[in-house]
């Protein structure tokens, strides 16, 4: 299944490339059909890489060049394949996720791309660090742990971001997101504090 999956991943990349919009909707629809397909979650890689999250992330590396409702429709698929309960993505995938995200804001032409842009990455980040249900100690130890590591990743992406640039606003976003959805407890978290 998986090369099945990664073969329609790059019909969808190509589909992508056509510049015809009635194309690009029906690369969207096939996006939305893997992702929903319980049979192309592979639950067991080795490698982070082989996912179909991460494999998902870099077939659709034209996101930003897209035209709008196209981009706002992936951009709403992109959350729901990240923000499945079930599913406990890297941090790894989050800054995949990011850098896909700031680079379609900067080259957005309308407003509700750039809002878009931004909804997901709120969505993306809150969702990552939320507890589930029913955890154990070790589960919030193993959050905190990557919720700390998400932060730096992040803050050393907005250091190297032009201050000036309209991409800081995503990263801003990104932060806000991450600290706002962490529980009280993680004060007491080693490397947090």
């Amino acid at each position: 299944m998986v090369t099945l999956c990664g073969k329609c991943l790059h019909v969808l990349q190509l589909a992508l490339q056509c510049k015809h919009q009635k194309i690009n909707q029906a690369a969207v629809d096939l996006l939305q059909t893997l992702i929903r397909d319980e049979r192309f979650m592979n639950k067991a890689t080795t490698f982070e890489s082989d996912t179909l999250m991460m494999s998902t992330l870099k077939s659709i590396t034209l996101l930003p060049v897209i035209k709008a409702p196209i981009q706002c429709r992936i951009l709403t698929l992109i959350v729901e394949l990240m923000c499945k309960e079930e599913r406990r993505i890297t941090v790894e995938t989050i800054m995949e996720a990011l850098t896909l995200c700031m680079q379609t804001y900067g080259n957005a032409e309308e407003r509700s791309v750039q809002l878009a842009c931004r909804a997901a990455v709120t969505q993306i980040f809150s969702s990552f660090c939320t507890l589930p249900q029913n955890s154990h100690c070790q589960e919030h130890i193993a959050i905190f742990m990557d919720a700390t590591s998400l932060l730096n990743e992040v803050i050393k992406c907005a250091n190297v971001t032009n201050p000036q640039s309209d991409q800081i606003i995503i990263l801003l976003d990104a932060i806000y997101s991450l600290l706002d959805s962490q529980p009280i407890t993680i004060i007491n978290h080693q490397p947090f504090a």
